[in-house]
């Protein structure tokens, strides 16, 4: 399991408690700095005139990595917690699966608040 292409096409699985929240929240990490990246360079560049849009895009940027960073640490910790109790061992695609099915969850919620405030 050195590098990441190389866990993924794996066969292995991961057991330890340590070793799937890990993986669980690298995929949620990785997914929703790519997604929030993205996001801001679209606004970026088409706001990028607008006096106040630039700090709203910025704002998208800071928000991927805190996001993550704390509500992905504790989602991450219940799942490999609750495999870790029942004794299942989890496929290295389900922690891609998980991580990145967390941030779908998380856009999701995001369209969803949006929308009524418009």
């Amino acid at each position: 399991m050195n590098d990441l292409s190389t866990w993924f096409f794996s066969t292995d699985n991961l057991e330890e408690f340590r070793d799937m929240w890990w993986w669980i929240f690298l995929w949620v990490l990785f997914s929703s700095i790519f997604v929030y990246g993205l996001a801001a360079l679209i606004g970026f560049c088409t706001l990028h005139k607008h006096s106040q849009g630039r700090w709203y895009c910025l704002s998208l940027a800071i928000i991927g990595v805190i996001v993550p960073l704390t509500g992905g640490i504790i989602t991450s910790a219940v799942i490999a917690g609750v495999y870790e109790t029942l004794a299942w061992k989890m496929p290295a695609r389900v922690a891609f699966i998980w991580g990145a099915g967390q941030t779908a969850v998380a856009i999701a919620l995001s369209f969803t608040r949006l929308l009524p405030t418009l």
